[in-house]
């Protein structure tokens, strides 16, 4: 995989779920009854990764506070200006703004995310019989354990700083009329730039501004942005009325900012399920990397293919031998299958991970494992999955692709392509088992 995914999740006390630890792979396969916790954790997964692509680019735009906080700190270091003066930043001071930066991102912003994502308070996601949860994250060289508190996320084990992490600032003043400005110069060194021209108050806000700017940006460098999608098991159902759904959004109000505010009556992942829809036409000027293959599997599932025709709001149809049947119309199959044939092929971009629930649902025992065989290859592609599941035909056919594997090189060839196996390591599998001790599930 060319976009690796470091992601470990470990729970306590969380909705149904009792405790548990999952690592995510290529596929990730949630299994377990009814109501065990299987969607808690998919939602949690997919809340994480997006806080984490959301907080990188709100801190290019949202870091006012912390640079007031920190504002004379960092005066002092600097002192005054020269030309050619240079300055290392204190490995002690960076901490600091460290501990910052993982308090905003994790305390504040994903515990926003969270209940965004939930529509309820924090504490209602406590298990039954429980006032608290603990929640730990690895994520890339991160791992930061946190807690509920009073209805707030409170980090108990802040990620450890690198000891090598510092920041070398050279100065140069110039003779031209532009505001300061700060341009790196190798692995933790920047060149600031200043006018002799400038006030020298203004001139430190603009230092201070860039520095900061530029150390929150150094101690984000490993969140890797990952584009996560999730389809949620009332996915047929909401796509029969996305219409009256997107109609009631954008006439309360017209503005994007509206349409993604974290406040919201129903859960994030209804909204993230339908914002694509509104803009389809932008996302349709280039096909998804998974075009081709979400074609080649319409043909074979449901022997036609779901088209898009935009009017005021894009119309969803299933094309059947050059008719145009509306979706309320079709099949079963056909509602459950229009929602990830139209994000394979027009909204998932790479590196991506799509998260799915019981993809399986209204499908034939056959068409179960054809689509058993396209999760493969989506994996082949790049892409991560997370499933939930209930079916034994899906599993079977996976079990299938996996034996796969472990064939020859020199006979598989005669009669499969690498798109049709998967390695075990890039299989993880988790079962939701009951608990009658603590009353809750275990993963």
């Amino acid at each position: 995989m060319n976009n690796k995914l470091n992601l470990k999740v470990k729970v306590k006390n969380f909705g149904p779920v009792s405790k548990g630890e999952v690592i995510i792979k290529p596929l990730t396969i949630f299994i377990g009854p009814n109501n065990s916790g299987k969607s808690y954790i998919s939602t949690l997964i997919h809340s994480i990764i997006k806080n984490l692509e959301e907080s990188r680019f709100e801190f290019r735009l949202n870091n006012i506070d912390i640079i007031h906080k920190y504002l004379s700190e960092l005066q002092n270091i600097v002192g005054n200006i020269e030309n050619g003066k240079v300055v290392e930043i204190p490995q002690t001071f960076i901490r600091k703004l460290a501990k910052e930066v993982y308090k905003k991102v994790y305390e504040e912003n994903l515990g926003k995310e969270i209940q965004s994502y939930y529509a309820c308070s924090l504490k209602d996601l406590a298990k039954i019989g429980e006032n608290s949860f603990d929640l730990e994250i690895n994520y890339e060289s991160d791992d930061i354990f946190l807690k509920l508190k009073d209805n707030e996320l409170k980090i108990q084990k802040s990620p450890k700083i690198d000891e090598n992490l510092k920041l070398i600032v050279k100065f140069e003043i110039a003779n031209f009329p532009s505001s300061p400005n700060v341009q790196p110069i190798g692995r933790g060194k920047v060149l600031v730039r200043l006018s002799k021209k400038s006030e020298i108050q203004e001139a430190l806000i603009y230092l201070i501004f860039d520095i900061v700017d530029s150390l929150l940006q150094r101690l984000l460098k490993s969140l890797i942005i990952i584009n996560s999608y999730y389809l949620p098991a009332s996915r047929s159902g909401i796509i029969q009325i996305y219409k009256i759904l997107l109609a009631s959004i954008l006439k309360e109000k017209f503005t994007l900012e509206a349409i993604t505010s974290r406040e919201r009556p129903i859960p994030k992942t209804i909204h993230d399920f339908l914002l694509p829809l509104i803009y389809i036409d932008t996302y349709k000027e280039i096909k998804s990397p998974t075009y081709n293959i979400a074609v080649e599997f319409e043909k074979e599932i449901i022997s036609g293919e779901i088209k898009l025709e935009k009017f005021y709001l894009p119309e969803i149809v299933y094309n059947f031998e050059n008719t145009q049947i509306p979706l309320h119309r079709a099949s079963s199959t056909i509602s459950e299958l229009a929602p990830l044939f139209i994000y394979l092929k027009y909204i998932v971009r790479l590196p991506g991970i799509l998260i799915i629930e019981e993809p399986e649902a209204h499908l034939h025992p056959l068409n179960q494992s054809k689509l058993a065989k396209l999760l493969v290859k989506l994996v082949r592609s790049g892409l991560y999955l997370i499933i939930t599941t209930h079916s034994e035909y899906l599993l079977g056919q996976i079990n299938n692709s996996i034996s796969l594997s472990k064939i020859p090189e020199n006979l598989r060839k005669e009669k499969y392509r690498s798109e049709d196996y998967l390695n075990i390591d890039e299989v993880s599998a988790y079962v939701f088992e009951y608990d009658e001790k603590s009353k809750g599930y275990i993963i």
